[in-house]
């Protein structure tokens, strides 16, 4: 009759991130003598984390004294826990440094499939892929989990057919990776017991946060692996900690396990022993008569292996079919799994078994009772509880244990027992969960019946035999978090279990008074299903404004806020506001509004609000995921859906000055976007948002915005929050810094009422069929417009005397000399990028520049439409991707209107004289052209970062910026050049002349061109923005996009230009490498100004030296790579006699 629940071993697995690193050997070798059976070894890259530890070498330098594993997961196991971004890379260095165990995170699986360092590849690996590739190099195969990533990714992964794609172990985080010390988040534990309950014998690790205080509540929910760090390195005596973890993991999967069997000896008496387990029977003949009233204890061990087995003779003998049910002749036992009969005052041994069904477990001796039921409650229980409850044992824990709600009867209402971390007893009461805290449960009952009235009705009563219970003026349950507040260990402040939901009446009191009445909510509710462009709806005095104003103080005294640059955002973010339980108690008793702000937001009552309103189904209270955000002047967030993993609402709560009240004309309005349903010829409709904004909402204080979150629906931006005039104009506005929580409510996560399985998987999916439905992406403007060109290779020899005279008229003499071209190519063959100021002649330059600036004083139309149909200029859509004004040539643009802006896009960079120009600077052949003029609004314009995936190509940028206060130059080097230029004008004939019909031209530079270093992002043009950014691509799927600056690491940049006038720049682009244009911030004097041009050149095989140096042939790494960035760029030449030109 035993359940076949075969639980793993148990190993603990000590995390060396928290050894003595200056010994770490020594202390790696004195763990596992001290009763270790693994060594946890973290590795972080400072990538896919914001830390750094160790790489192969130093796991390879403790190998050495820590002997390696006999068996597969053996004792001496190396689990490494690889936080890294591209993990299939480091494989096989550390398999050749002795790891045995390769843990890899899910959320970086999807990344380079590479096999080492030096290597680089296009292709993606998978888990399953990555994990048969960690088995065919002889390694045990581990997959780890973030907190923010659902179990439910890892379903199709742990079914896997064919045993070389499924993981030897999975990973639970219970803390966000990247760092040590962190508290334990058992919000994660759910992830633990599903799988458990899927995968009965599967290697469940759990690391974050344990030790001997939180060991038991992953024990619980079936992890076996227990990674613990400080708890062990940190401890007095380590062995003592070890055992703990140890004991408390064997005793519950003992729970699991200890099934009673039967077995006749030679005397033909019944021998009751478990399935697993060795230990002793126990021979109880002579405890048999007293048996009958409960006076003796019958024990079964702690640990499963050790379990001791019951003998007792009973005539006449049971069979095999009732082992486990008859000791004695009054005494009836159940083994796990058994509901108990109920008779007289006996009681079984036993615990709760994984299908629900209850055991009881007395001990005799001392008339001590733990009464235990969940959902398999049988009747009775309450019986049991309230003949045995109040009883006393030897170390002061007592009472009758009820596990579920109670509905007004106070006949199962005491549970005391229990330790808190810092060892304080407590006294818990477990009607709706929760826990009173008092210095000794003995004395519970005394100081939680001294007060009659604890808060409004909330009576406490001293309940004889059952102990003491609350209960309100009629009777009714009281409120469990009132009461943890009032009792609570001497230190003489709240101690409240954060995870005790709220009530319905507390949960209401954090919000404005009448909020919950029915008629408000069904007006909010026939707004929202009213709304437009999709549905949404604004929440004015939301909180109530006491605690609103203390969460204000609170966030402004107390967080810390980290500034953050992508493509799509700049902001000054909080962490996420789900850690605030893993702060320490210092830091979390400066926050309580917060985090009851918090908890409010979160609760089942706003929750069920939410989702009233919005139709969108259940909420996850458990999966909270929000962050404070402060827009000061300059800051923005663009065009975006939301639709990321497992959201459902996006919501934003500001938290603006009060008694300063935020004007529309600061900015920083949630702002909605329109979407166009487009039909192609097969009948599909594609979605896309239009380029100009419907709606706006500006902040207000005390507001809430909030929508259900639809792919290709809920598109939305926050407006740039705008300088003032002046700063006197700013400090009168006081700073006009907009402060907001922004977040989202979630689908319910495993073990939550509402959680279906693969639901976020579902959503995912559909996600991407809505993003390809329709092929939206033949809707975006502009189109890629290549013309095909004739490629004959170029050399300087091809330039006729008319070819010359030709690009004399818009290039400056300078740069068609062949000592300048023999060093552009040079320095671009080493970087594959170029910089090349005053490209323009002086003459055209000038006719542009004044063509520009007249285009600048007139005012555009706002609206799109209206724009198209009176100017030459297009807007470029989706603003999801971009948003801009641009020009196609002539042969694609309906106005023909001539202008030194046209002369660029139609004779210039199309001609075969430009082609061949470029393939001399560049040792490149170029195959096909597609240019275009651009214009980005002031406060209007940008693109995102897009990858390109293919063969290298050229791309060329010419910045045709007029204004200044980019950060490019000041306005004394312009006018410098300016003065120089006409110098220069009179020695062009020299470089047309210098040469026969055929000539290379004879010219040379007086001055040798000077290398200069890349602009960087300076706080001029930081303010403004409009600069292009060549960036590393990132495989991690939930990092930002293109973060190129977070607290001044701008590492990563590959190439940037800011808006500049008159300046070339060429970059040979290979696949994976991101590019953008920074939205142009309304603080700008100008608009951004450039012509845009992609060359594809044909592929040039490896030289045939075989050296392997691939710059040699101009098709070297992505721009930037490999050297910083003042190695990389050639800006032209010092203002010199030769530095202008005519």
């Amino acid at each position: 009759m035993a359940i076949d629940t075969m639980a793993p071993k148990t190993i603990i697995a000590p995390s060396i991130l928290s050894a003595d690193f200056a010994q770490l050997g020594h202390d790696c070798k004195r763990t596992m003598e001290q009763g270790a059976d693994w060594l946890h070894v973290d590795i972080m890259d400072g990538h896919f984390v914001p830390n750094i530890t160790f790489g192969a070498p130093v796991v390879a330098k403790i190998r050495g004294h820590v002997d390696r594993p006999t068996e597969a997961t053996g004792r001496g196991t190396f689990d490494c826990h690889m936080m890294i971004a591209e993990p299939k890379k480091w494989v096989k260095e550390f398999k050749k440094a002795g790891a045995d165990l390769y843990c890899f995170h899910y959320e970086a699986a999807f990344s380079s499939a590479a096999e080492s360092p030096e290597e680089t590849s296009d292709a993606k690996t998978s888990p399953r892929e990555l994990i048969r590739y960690i088995h065919d190099q002889g390694l045990q195969a581990g997959i780890a989990l973030r907190p923010d990533t659902s179990v439910d990714v890892l379903w199709d992964i742990v079914d896997a057919q064919d045993p070389r794609d499924k993981p030897d172990m999975v990973l639970i985080m219970t803390v966000m990776p990247g760092f040590g010390g962190q508290k334990f988040m058992a919000s994660e534990l759910p992830k633990v017991e599903a799988l458990r309950k899927k995968y009965p014998e599967l290697n469940i690790e759990v690391d974050g946060g344990l030790g001997p205080a939180t060991i038991d509540q992953a024990a619980d929910a079936g992890a076996n692996v227990i990674v613990a760090g400080s708890a062990v390195f940190a401890a007095k005596d380590p062995a003592e900690v070890i055992a703990t973890l140890r004991q408390s993991v064997d005793k519950r999967n003992g729970r699991l396990q200890a099934q009673l069997v039967v077995e006749v000896d030679a005397e033909g008496a019944h021998v009751y022993r478990p399935v697993r387990g060795v230990g002793n029977a126990i021979d109880a003949d002579e405890r048999t008569d007293a048996m009958g009233d409960a006076s003796h204890s019958l024990d079964i061990g702690d640990r499963a292996e050790d379990v001791a087995c019951v003998r007792a003779r009973h005539e006449p003998s049971p069979g095999p079919d009732e082992a486990g049910e008859v000791l004695g002749e009054e005494l009836r036992v159940s083994s796990v799994g058994g509901a108990p009969p109920l008779k007289d005052q006996v009681v079984t041994l036993g615990e709760v078994d994984p299908g629900g069904n209850v055991g009881l477990m007395v001990n005799g001796r001392d008339n001590d009772v733990v009464a235990r039921t969940e959902t398999g409650a049988s009747e009775g229980i309450r019986e049991v509880a309230q003949q045995l409850g109040g009883g006393r044992a030897e170390d002061d824990l007592v009472g009758a244990r009820i596990d579920e709600a109670r509905t007004g009867d106070v006949g199962c209402v005491v549970a005391l027992g229990g330790l808190l971390t810092d060892g304080v007893r407590c006294a818990e009461l477990d009607v709706c969960g929760g826990e009173v805290v008092a210095d000794r449960v003995d004395d519970a009952a005394e100081r939680l019946a001294t007060a009659s009235v604890v808060e409004e009705d909330l009576v406490l009563l001293e309940g004889g035999e059952l102990g003491p219970y609350l209960i309100d003026a009629e009777g009714h349950d009281g409120n469990w978090r009132s009461l943890c507040r009032h009792f609570c260990s001497d230190k003489g402040r709240a101690t409240v279990d954060v995870g005790v939901p709220l009530s319905v009446d507390e949960a209401q009191k954090r919000f404005r008074a009448g909020l919950f009445e029915k008629p408000v909510l069904d007006a909010y509710t026939s707004e929202y299903a009213s709304s437009a462009p999709y549905k949404h709806a604004v929440i004015r005095e939301l909180v109530d404004d006491a605690l609103l104003r203390s969460v204000r103080d609170e966030v402004r005294g107390n967080v810390e806020f980290t500034p953050k640059e992508t493509d799509i955002y700049k902001i000054h973010q909080s962490g996420d506001l789900a850690n605030l339980d893993g702060l320490d108690d210092a830091s979390l008793a400066k926050l309580p509004s917060l985090l009851a702000l918090r908890d409010a937001v979160y609760s089942e009552t706003f929750r069920d609000y939410v989702s009233t309103i919005t139709g969108c189904g259940p909420l996850s209270g458990r999966k909270t995921d929000m962050a404070i955000n402060v827009y000061t002047p300059g800051c923005f967030l663009l065009c975006h859906d939301d639709v990321i993993g497992s959201r459902r609402v996006s919501y934003i709560l500001y938290l603006t000055d009060p008694d300063k009240p935020w004007q529309p004309e600061w900015g920083g309005a949630l702002r909605l976007f329109p979407v166009q349903k487009q039909e192609n010829k097969d009948g599909e409709v594609a979605k896309t948002p239009l380029p100009d904004v419907v709606k706006v909402i500006p902040p207000a204080w005390n507001q809430l915005s909030f929508f259900a979150v639809q792919p290709g629906e809920s598109f939305h931006d926050v407006e740039e929050v705008y300088h003032a005039e002046s700063k006197e104009q700013q400090e009168k506005d006081g700073g006009r810094v907009r402060v907001a929580i922004s977040g989202w409510f979630h689908i319910p996560q495993i073990g939550e009422d509402g959680y279906i399985e693969g639901e976020e998987e579902k959503n995912a999916r559909n996600s991407s069929l809505m993003q390809l439905q329709g092929n939206p992406a033949q809707y975006d403007a502009p189109q890629p417009q290549p013309v095909k060109v004739d490629n004959p290779k170029a050399s300087q020899d091809d330039f006729e005397q008319a070819d010359l005279e030709f690009l004399l008229k818009y290039i400056a003499p300078t740069y068609l000399t062949p000592d300048t071209l023999e060093q552009i190519q040079e320095h671009f063959e080493e970087n594959s990028s170029i910089t090349l100021a005053n490209i323009l002649s002086k003459k055209f330059a000038q006719r542009l520049k004044n063509y520009v600036a007249e285009q600048e004083r007139q005012t555009l139309p706002e609206d799109s439409a209206t724009l198209e149909k009176m100017t030459a200029w297009r807007v470029a859509r989706p603003p999801h991707k971009h948003r801009y004004l641009y020009q196609h040539p002539s042969q694609l643009r309906s106005s023909h209107e001539e202008s030194p802006l046209t002369e660029l896009l139609d004779i210039l960079l199309p001609s075969r004289q430009f082609r061949h120009w470029l393939q001399i600077a560049t040792g490149c052949t170029v195959e096909s052209a597609d240019v275009i003029a651009r214009r980005f609004r002031r406060g209007q314009d940008y693109t995102l970062a897009t990858g390109h995936d293919g063969k290298p190509r050229l791309e060329l940028n010419l910045g045709i910026t007029p204004t200044s206060g980019w950060g490019d130059e000041d306005d004394e080097e312009d006018a410098a050049a300016d003065a120089e230029a006409e110098k220069e004008e009179k020695e062009t004939a020299a470089s047309k002349t210098n040469g026969k019909d055929k000539g290379k031209g004879k010219g040379k530079a007086k001055e040798e061109p000077k290398p200069e270093p890349t602009p960087k992002a300076d706080d001029e043009a930081d303010e403004v923005g409009g600069h292009e950014v060549y960036m590393g691509g990132d495989d991690d799927a939930d990092d930002d996009a293109a973060i190129y600056k977070s607290s001044g690491d701008d590492d990563n940049i590959l190439f940037f230009q800011s808006a500049a006038w008159n300046k070339l720049t060429i970059v040979l682009r290979d696949s994976g490498a991101l590019k953008f244009v920074k939205y142009v911030s309304r603080k700008a004097k100008g608009d951004r100004w450039d012509v845009s041009g992609v060359f594809e050149v044909e592929e040039q095989d490896d030289d045939e030296d075989g050296d392997g140096d691939d710059r040699d042939n101009g098709e070297g790494a992505a721009p930037g790579e490999g050297d910083s960035d003042e190695e990389e760029e050639f800006n032209g030449f010092s203002d010199s006699e030769d530095s202008e030109s005519d």
